[in-house]
C-alpha cells in the first residue's frame, strides 16, 4: 500500500476523450465487473511497461471515480453520440457527470490532491471506450492518438478502471489516471521480482530534483539494503516487507512501504494476472453457414463500403442516409459473419446504420490497423481466430437474406455494395 510521509505541492490534467457512437438505452447501470476492470488495468499497464513507462498503482479513489462516471453514462449512452458539444464544453459529453462536472471537478470533489495549493494544478486524465475488452484497450486506446498519449503519459502514477457490461456482452469502460504531489510509487512484479519506481514528472513540479533523486531501500528494522541514484526499475530485495525512500536535497523524504502480500503494492500486468487470481474470460466466435455465389462489384453505385487490410475489415455507411442492415452477412464457404454478431445495442443498431458509423472484424492475434476515411465511429467489433479470417485470399461474398449481392476480391482491399 502507499504510505507517504510528506507534504509538498505539484500536478496537471491531460483529459483524453472519445467521441463514441450510439449505444444501448438502459435505465439502471449494473454493478461494475471488478474482474474485467482488473483485466483492463493489467492490459494497459503491460502497454506502459512495453513502451518504457512505469506501471500505474491501483487507486481506489480513481477506481471509484471511474465507476461513478460509467454508472452515470450507462443509461444515457444511447443518445450521447448524436448530441453536439456545447460552446462552453471543453470535453466530450462522455466526460461530464449529472451535475455538469468534468473530470477535474469530479476529482476535486473526491479530495484528489493538487499542486502548489492551486486547484487548477491537478493531474487527472480519463479514457473511455465501448466494445469488447480487446477492442477498447488494444484497437482503440492504443492506436487513437489522444487515448494513446493519455495511456502512456509518464506523469500519471496511479489509476483505476470501471467496466460495466451491456446485455449484448459489450463493456462501457472508463480508466482514470492521476498523480499527486509527494506521492511516488514502488510496485513489485511477483512474476519477475522487478521493483518499478517512479519520479515526479508533473509540469507543476518542475523544481522537483529528479536529477539528484536517490533511492534508499531498508528492511523494516532500518537495515539499509540499497542506497543508490534513482533508477526506474531494479531487482527487488529478498526481504518482505521493506521500505523504499525517495530523497534529494530540497525535499522531505517520501517513503513507501512495499509488501508482496498486499495487492495494492503489486505491478499488475497481463502476464501475472493468473498468479494474482484474476483470469480473463476467453471467447470463441461461432461459424455460420457458407454464402452462395455473388454478383459483380460496381464501385460507382455504393452506399455500403468495405475496406480491408490483412488483419482488419471495416464496414461503413458511405452515404448520408441511415441504412437498415437487417439480413446482412459477410464471408466465404468456411466462415460467415451475420450482422447480429455485432449486436452492440439492445435496439439493434444495424437497423439505423448511420453515415460514418463503422463495424469491424479483427484478427484477434494481430495488431489492429488504423481506421480508413469514412469510418469515424466504431459501433462494435467482432474478433476472429486467424483460421477464420475470410478476406485474406480469394473471394468472399456480401449476402442479403442469404442471397449473395456482391463478390469481393482479397487483392482489391476495397469492396463497394449498393444496399438501398
Amino acid at each position: 500500500m502507499l504510505k507517504t510521509y510528506f507534504a509538498l505541492a505539484l500536478i496537471s490534467l491531460v483529459l483524453i476523450f472519445a467521441v463514441l457512437p450510439v449505444t444501448q438505452a438502459q435505465t439502471v447501470a449494473p454493478p461494475n465487473n471488478d474482474e474485467v476492470a482488473r483485466q483492463v488495468f493489467a492490459i494497459m499497464n503491460t502497454f506502459r511497461r512495453d513502451n518504457g513507462v512505469a506501471p500505474l498503482a491501483w487507486s481506489p479513489t480513481l477506481a471509484q471515480l471511474a465507476v461513478d462516471q460509467a454508472s452515470y453514462i450507462y443509461p444515457i449512452s444511447g443518445r450521447i453520440g448524436s448530441e453536439p458539444r456545447r460552446a462552453d464544453q471543453v470535453w466530450d459529453a462522455w466526460h461530464y457527470d449529472g451535475q455538469g462536472r468534468d473530470p477535474f471537478q469530479r476529482a476535486l470533489s473526491a479530495s484528489w490532491t493538487y499542486y502548489n495549493n492551486n486547484p487548477a494544478a491537478i493531474e487527472i486524465g480519463e479514457n473511455t471506450g465501448l466494445g469488447t475488452v480487446n477492442y477498447v484497450t488494444r484497437t482503440f486506446w492504443q492506436n487513437h492518438d489522444f487515448h494513446r498519449r493519455a495511456a502512456l503519459n509518464p506523469t500519471f502514477r496511479e489509476g483505476g478502471v470501471a467496466a460495466i457490461q451491456y446485455p449484448s456482452g459489450e463493456y462501457l469502460i472508463f480508466q482514470v489516471f492521476g498523480a499527486r504531489p509527494n506521492v511516488l510509487t514502488a510496485l513489485i512484479d511477483p512474476l519477475t521480482n522487478t521493483l518499478y519506481l517512479t519520479n515526479e514528472r508533473s509540469r507543476y513540479a518542475r523544481s522537483f530534483p529528479n536529477e539528484t533523486l536517490r533511492v534508499v531501500i531498508e528492511d523494516m528494522d532500518g537495515g539499509v539494503l540499497r542506497d543508490s541514484v534513482y533508477v526506474p526499475s531494479l531487482t527487488a530485495p529478498g526481504v518482505n516487507p521493506f521500505l523504499v525512500t525517495f530523497n534529494a536535497s530540497g525535499i522531505l523524504p517520501i517513503s513507501v512501504e512495499v509488501n508482496r502480500a498486499d495487492l495494492s503494492d503489486l505491478a499488475i500486468f497481463s502476464d501475472n494476472l493468473t498468479q494474482l487470481s484474476v483470469t480473463p474470460t476467453p471467447t470463441t466466435p461461432p461459424t455460420l453457414p457458407p454464402p452462395t455465389p455473388a454478383a459483380t462489384n460496381d464501385p460507382t453505385r455504393s452506399d455500403l463500403r468495405l475496406v480491408y487490410t490483412n488483419n482488419t475489415l471495416f464496414l461503413f455507411n458511405a452515404e448520408g442516409l441511415p441504412l437498415d442492415l437487417t439480413g446482412l452477412a459477410l464471408g466465404n464457404a468456411a466462415t460467415t459473419i451475420d450482422v447480429t454478431r455485432w449486436n452492440i445495442l439492445d435496439q439493434a443498431p444495424y437497423t439505423e446504420f448511420n453515415q460514418r458509423n463503422c463495424l469491424v472484424i479483427q484478427d484477434v492475434t494481430q495488431p489492429p490497423d488504423a481506421q480508413p476515411p469514412g469510418c469515424t465511429f466504431v459501433v462494435s467489433d467482432v474478433e476472429l481466430q486467424p483460421s477464420s479470417v475470410f478476406w485474406r485470399s480469394g473471394t468472399f461474398s456480401v449476402l442479403r437474406d442469404g442471397i449473395a449481392i456482391q463478390t469481393c476480391r482479397a487483392e482489391d482491399r476495397l469492396c463497394s455494395v449498393r444496399w438501398n
